[in-house]
């Protein structure tokens, strides 16, 4: 790789040109800073939102790859079936299903394993 300095050139498109051997990431995050404001649930006729009080591991995989997949996750998945348990089992983890039809299609973790950083 050559050790020429480089000057990075923006093109019309919003790229950015990087030199061989470069590789660009990009990190996006938001913050909330401050509550939103109070409002009434909204589910669709037909959807039921219920708790699931102990969820298997395949259940969780499944439903997980199932909604996750068009968007690439896959930090559950890359987990071992013991370290997923502990995690979705934890007194502190809050597992929520969307059920529509009888099906599970949605899913909702809330964890307070980390009371400052709950998500």
């Amino acid at each position: 790789m050559s050790s020429q300095p480089h000057t990075n050139v923006n093109l019309a498109d919003g790229y950015t040109e990087l030199p061989p051997g470069r590789l660009a990431a990009i990190a996006t995050s938001l913050e909330m800073l401050a509550p939103p404001p109070a409002r009434t649930p909204v589910v669709s006729a037909g959807c039921q939102i219920r708790h699931v009080e102990r969820p298997e591991v395949d259940w969780y995989r499944d439903l997980f790859r199932r909604i996750g997949e068009p968007w690439l996750w896959q930090s559950r998945l890359r987990l071992t079936p013991p370290a997923l348990e502990a995690i979705i089992r934890s007194p502190d983890v809050e597992i929520w299903s969307v059920v529509r039809d009888g099906r599970d299609e949605g899913l909702a973790e809330l964890d307070f394993r980390t009371p400052e950083t709950a998500s």
